[in-house]
């Protein structure tokens, strides 16, 4: 229960900082800097890291949603939340009714503590400012170059910033990050050609889109599981094929909710890569 408080902390976060600033341009960029940082150091810091990142994600989605349509605010908010509740109830009946006593979970790696890195010299709490400004100026990249898909750009960018380990020099910090970014693109690069794929099948029959879509959802979760080191090539490659495949309650029709999510996705990286080639210090000589 803990964790989803958290969580739910963020979220209204969120949409009570759109209900009081959304006329406002510049404290909503001041809102997404905070979410992103936020979400960022409860990531490393928090004990559950993953209620953070999603609290972080979810916030910014209802922010950025609502900047272009302030009345679009409670819906995202409402709709968002019973989506990761209802997928969250899904998974975890899945997971007492399969599950394998003998299975352990690996162990996760203590957290960081506060009280070092809310320092000035925490690589920790720098990495948590570039994040935060990155999703800070996603608003504005996105009205320059009329982007699509906003809330995929804030998604993105948070996402490739709460790598598992920074490292212990910038250099590695840049690489983690550097590589995660391009795991990301391969998978929906390759999860959006297997939904496109299975679309050009025309399938009207929602049985047999049900079977075509599960065991590309199962090949994706076994290569996520297994330890061939592409585990988030997986995830991203499940995520976007979700997306092409679901778009409502009948066979998807539109390609639209695929090509959004690339491109939203892509420019999100091109932001995020431009604020780490500017504020990222230069790898020490040797």
């Amino acid at each position: 229960m803990m964790p989803l408080q958290r969580q739910g902390h963020l979220e209204l976060l969120g949409l009570l900082g759109v209900a009081w600033l959304i006329d406002d341009y510049m404290p909503c960029l001041a809102l997404l800097f905070c979410c992103g940082m936020l979400g960022i150091l409860g990531t490393y810091c928090g004990r559950h890291s993953y209620v953070w990142l999603l609290g972080s994600v979810t916030a910014s989605m209802v922010v950025t949603s609502s900047m272009s349509e302030p009345d679009l605010a409670v819906h995202v908010a409402t709709y968002r939340s019973m989506e990761i509740i209802i997928g969250s109830l899904a998974a975890l009946l899945v997971a007492f009714g399969l599950h394998d006593p003998a299975a352990a979970a690996p162990p996760a790696d203590p957290p960081h503590a506060w009280s070092d890195v809310l320092t000035i010299e925490s690589p920790v709490l720098a990495h948590a400012a570039r994040t935060g400004l990155a999703l800070m100026l996603v608003p504005m990249t996105w009205n320059w170059l009329e982007l699509p898909g906003v809330s995929q750009m804030a998604v993105s960018i948070t996402a490739v910033m709460a790598v598992p380990a920074l490292g212990s020099t910038a250099s590695e910090g840049r690489s983690a990050v550097l590589g995660r970014a391009l795991l990301r693109v391969m998978g929906c690069v390759y999860g959006g050609i297997a939904g496109l794929a299975l679309l050009a099948l025309s399938i009207e029959s929602l049985f047999g889109w049900l079977l075509l879509l599960m065991p590309g959802v199962w090949l994706c979760a076994y290569v996520n599981q297994s330890r061939r080191g592409v585990g988030y090539v997986a995830l991203q490659a499940n995520v976007a094929l979700i997306v092409t495949m679901m778009q409502g309650w009948t066979p998807p029709l539109s390609l639209l909710p695929a090509i959004e999510r690339l491109a939203g996705m892509l420019g999100g990286l091109a932001l995020l890569l431009l604020i780490l080639l500017v504020t990222w210090p230069a790898p020490a000589a040797t």
